[in-house]
């Protein structure tokens, strides 16, 4: 039974190793990496041999913030692999928690269900006239996998996703419509800008034109969530046709195939899909994400956004704003192809929403002179 136990832990161990660093799109669960890095750090694999397994791999389960510093405090990555791992919980965010945490409770009826969303739809409908006007920080950390050079001119240049630098944009929000001191703002209720990447519709817009859009497609109860500070929260997941979609994709610009020299706009409303969570009596939204379904014939084969939302104080009172999202680019880069066969360029943007504080008597503008 020893021999047994031994082999198979062996095998476990194999297996961690050959899933790790398959290519993306492979899902590895919370348990997997937290094994995989606990071996890395017992074989005292170097942190940029680990980061480079990590840059490989997306995660099966949302990592959240709490379970990644207890990973990052048992295994003791370093910086590379740090970094990594928080790009791991960021595209997580996409992903259902661990199966078998917390207490599994039943479904609601479908009367229950209906009421749910119809309160969602109302908070959706009214969010904007709620909020008063405000002053606040949009701070946004990009990342991309354009290729790293090498020191070494016999080597390949490195394709992983890392820091590409970080920007504040302050947000005026009046009269319900936010303002943003940055000339790249687009017009429109829904979608993402690029270059530099940047997302809109935060504070009101994206949850209206979902449930708008869903109207015209479909909704399904998915699941309860436990929150350590919101409480049990319903989620649904939804599906839009392109008929019915207002998501826009709009950036300039990505590499013309056939003239590598050239680059070109791109302009879409996909079809798409995403996930609601929302506070089961009130309706509040607490997030939301949304997922284009692009063809992979396409230029641009992804285009993800998922927006958190809390409680913030603003003049003295709570209201629930943004505090953080997540925006990611995929396309097709025909330069990449050639060093990795694969040619996927990605961008991710890590935002926070901090600094709220009412726009009012004690607040100035001043122009530039």
């Amino acid at each position: 039974m020893r021999f047994v136990r031994i082999i198979e832990g062996l095998f476990s161990l194999f297996m961690i190793f050959v899933l790790l660093p398959n290519a993306l799109g492979q899902g590895v669960t919370i348990m997997q990496l937290r094994d995989f890095l606990l071996a890395q750090h017992k074989s005292r694999k170097s942190d940029t041999e680990t980061a480079d397994r990590l840059s490989a791999v997306t995660l099966s389960e949302r990592l959240t913030e709490q379970a990644m510093s207890r990973i990052i405090s048992e295994t003791m990555p370093g910086a590379e692999s740090v970094e990594q791992l928080r790009l791991l919980a960021d595209y997580s965010i996409f992903a259902a928690p661990p199966s078998g945490r917390g207490p599994i409770l039943p479904a609601p009826n479908s009367e229950a269900q209906q009421e749910m969303l119809r309160a969602g739809a109302a908070y959706a409908q009214t969010a904007l006239h709620h909020l008063p006007d405000f002053l606040a920080i949009r701070y946004t950390r990009r990342f991309d996998n354009i290729p790293l050079g090498s020191r070494n001119k016999h080597s390949r240049p490195k394709i992983q996703l890392h820091w590409i630098g970080e920007f504040k944009n302050r947000i005026t929000y009046r009269n319900g419509t936010e303002i943003e001191d940055d000339s790249r703002t687009q017009q429109g209720s829904l979608g993402t800008v690029h270059p530099g990447l940047m997302s809109m519709g935060e504070f009101g817009p994206i949850p209206w034109v979902v449930f708008t859009d869903f109207a015209k497609g479909d909704v399904a109860w998915a699941r309860w969530e436990l929150d350590p500070a919101e409480g049990r929260l319903a989620v649904f997941h939804y599906a839009v046709p392109k008929s019915a979609s207002h998501y826009l994709v709009d950036f300039c610009c990505y590499q013309n195939p056939e003239d590598e020299t050239q680059d070109l706009p791109f302009r879409d409303h996909p079809a798409y899909h995403g996930g609601l969570v929302l506070s089961p009596d009130s309706g509040v939204i607490r997030r939301i994400t949304v997922q284009a379904d692009l063809d992979n014939s396409t230029p641009i084969i992804g285009s993800d956004l998922a927006v958190q939302y809390a409680e913030v104080e603003i003049g003295g009172r709570a209201y629930v704003c943004p505090v953080r999202s997540i925006a990611t680019i995929t396309m097709h880069n025909v330069k990449m192809e050639r060093i990795d066969g694969a040619g996927i360029e990605r961008h991710l943007n890590e935002v926070q929403y901090i600094d709220y504080h009412k726009f009012g008597a004690t607040s100035r503008v001043i122009a530039n002179p």
